[in-house]
């Protein structure tokens, strides 16, 4: 049976993915390539721009001065990508230069992304009307620009991602909280100056939340206060302590539907306890990445998720206390859509026979890393690993094992 979408089904589709899988999906055919009209961009690395029968693949393949903004062939509208670097002039001649792209495109602009510093401003954005996905990354914007786009986006806007952003607080969140209620995805990444105030701000309605890097400043009241049943994605890697137990477990009776959290770097602030919690009320868990947990997080909870949730994807690397091959014995008997594993540098404590299990029972298994994982970090192991997963599945993508420091 062949079902067929329709342009704006496929639109609405579309415009759920992250870039990446957004790119992956235009490389499918040609009828997915040509559909998406709508998914116009704007971006601040490369100059590059497509015409209406080309296909935004790869952004920043193409590098431009920003000199040159005043001679871009522009198409009108219905223009699908443009993006800019803007090393070299003053900075009055780069705003004045991307204000004058904004407001060509911003009546079809679905997708914006600034990687200038942190000096860039956008006095007067324009109507953003169609605006769903908003990326500051390295140091770019400031309270003022978001305060702008926010006001000019208003119930488009559904994706935010700040990343290294220095100039932008807990102003800026507060703002996109009262103009922008249709925000679900907030990365955040080690972007120093937000709190628990700013975030706290976004109560039920957030499926994505990265506060990844964030140190000193988040707390478990983070989780507390954006906990509900919608919320599938949380990542806390690397608060260095600052989110513990206490929080997971509140995130666990809360989010039934979770589906992929990440506690590595926490500094041992996350352990068995609340991990088990994670197991007993979250069964649609399907990636779990408890790295460097300094032997917090050992068989204990991991063979308990392992029987409970069916596991797609599991990191357990630097856990050189605890994780043995008891983890993995539970993964083969359970988890048998795994796709990938990692238990880099743990220094031999998994063997041969655990990693043999997993390799014979998982069919789906794609990438296994096992670098500094002790003796079974042999040449030899791996490329049999390799032999024995496509003999036994010969219609399995073939196994990917990183083995090499």
């Amino acid at each position: 049976m062949t079902v067929i979408f329709s342009r704006d089904n496929l639109t609405e589709i579309f415009s759920n993915l992250c870039r990446s899988d957004l790119h992956t999906a235009f490389l499918v055919c040609r009828s997915w390539a040509a559909q998406p009209r709508r998914m116009h961009v704007i971006s601040t690395k490369g100059v590059y721009f497509l015409k209406e029968s080309h296909v935004p693949r790869f952004l920043n393949r193409m590098g431009w001065s920003s000199d040159r903004f005043d001679r871009i062939p522009i198409n009108g509208p219905n223009a699908k990508a443009i993006t800019g670097s803007f090393p070299g002039p003053a900075k009055g001649e780069r705003t004045i230069h991307m204000q004058r792209l904004l407001n060509f495109h911003a009546t079809n602009l679905s997708f914006l992304c600034l990687r200038a510093d942190d000096t860039l401003a956008l006095s007067s954005p324009p109507s953003l009307n169609r605006l769903q996905w908003l990326s500051l990354q390295n140091a770019a914007g400031s309270d003022a620009l978001l305060r702008g786009i926010a006001k000019a986006s208003g119930e488009s806007l559904r994706h935010i991602e700040i990343t290294h952003g220095r100039n932008v607080s807990d102003v800026a969140l507060l703002e996109l909280s009262q103009h922008c209620p249709n925000i679900t995805a907030l990365d955040l990444s080690d972007s120093c100056q937000f709190s628990d105030v700013g975030i706290s701000t976004f109560q039920q309605r957030l499926r994505f939340l990265s506060v990844h890097g964030i140190v000193g400043r988040v707390s478990d009241r983070v989780l507390f206060s954006v906990s509900w049943n919608g919320l599938q994605n949380v990542d806390i890697s690397h608060t260095r302590g600052s989110i513990t137990d206490e929080g997971i477990m509140v995130l666990a009776k809360e989010c039934p539907l979770l589906k992929c959290l990440n506690v590595s770097n926490t500094d041992g602030a996350v352990t068995d306890l609340s991990l088990l919690q994670v197991a007993d009320s979250c069964p649609s868990l399907e990636s779990l990445s408890v790295a460097y947990t300094r032997g917090k997080v050992t068989d204990t909870s991991l063979s308990v998720i392992a029987q409970k949730c069916q596991l797609r994807v599991l990191n357990v690397m630097g856990c050189i206390q605890g994780v043995t091959d008891a983890t993995f014995r539970e993964l083969s008997s359970h988890c048998y859509d795994l796709e990938s594993l990692n238990f880099s540098f743990t220094r031999g404590v998994i063997t041969t026979d655990g990693i043999l299990l997993v390799v014979e029972q998982c069919t789906r298994l794609q990438y296994v890393h096992m670098k500094d994982a002790g003796l079974i970090s042999r040449q030899d192991f791996c490329e049999s690993l390799v032999k024995k997963h496509h003999s036994l599945y010969p219609d399995s993508p073939l196994l990917v094992v990183e083995w090499k420091s």
